[in-house]
């Protein structure tokens, strides 16, 4: 007989759980592995400058897809900075799910070190047809005083074709049931 285990989950791992269970699924149809969506760009989109332990909002969007699709997103935590909320944190790495079916942009917000410097936003992005990650430019962020060129819009683009919707449909449905089996009172 199987025993279920009762846990309480939030909603952002209910999310990410159904969409790398969908992912699995659907990569694990032959015929259906393809590469990135053609015209794919993923950029990161944040101020040039922050104050010195101030909040600031990161968001990473993926746009120039059309049709069905689904992208891991891993941002580095730069060294100084503290996560405060928004994506999954995991280790040193806010990640997060963009697809047509849980929006297109990664949001999440970090505090700026107390001291002045320059830092560097690097990530990462791979649709589930990919074999390896590939890089979203790096942008930088002035924190203290003083001007600069820092970031908004590093992109990074794909190439090939998209992929159909589904295998991403099936696995939802059956990662849902199973997130609902395990989160229930």
């Amino acid at each position: 007989m199987v025993k279920f285990i009762k846990m309480k989950l939030t909603t952002n791992q209910i999310i990410l759980g159904v969409a790398v269970l969908s992912v699995v699924i659907f990569t694990s149809q032959s015929g259906d592995k393809k590469e990135s969506p053609a015209g794919a760009i993923v950029s990161r989109s944040l101020p040039a400058t922050a104050q010195p332990g101030a909040d600031t909002t990161i968001t990473v969007s993926v746009t120039g897809v059309t049709g069905s699709y689904f992208v891991i997103l891993r941002e580095t935590i730069p060294i100084g900075w503290t996560y405060v909320s928004g994506g999954q944190l995991e280790s040193s790495q806010v990640k997060g799910i963009a697809s047509t079916l849980t929006g297109n942009i990664l949001s999440f917000v970090l505090k700026a070190p107390s001291t002045p410097g320059t830092h560097t936003f690097s990530g990462t992005y791979q649709f589930s047809g990919d074999a390896t990650p590939k890089s979203i430019e790096a942008d930088q962020v002035i924190v203290g005083s003083g001007g600069g060129n820092g970031g908004n819009g590093g992109t990074s683009g794909g190439s090939s074709s998209g992929f159909g919707s589904i295998g991403l449909i099936v696995g939802i449905v059956i990662g849902a049931f199973i997130l609902y089996r395990f989160n229930k009172k």
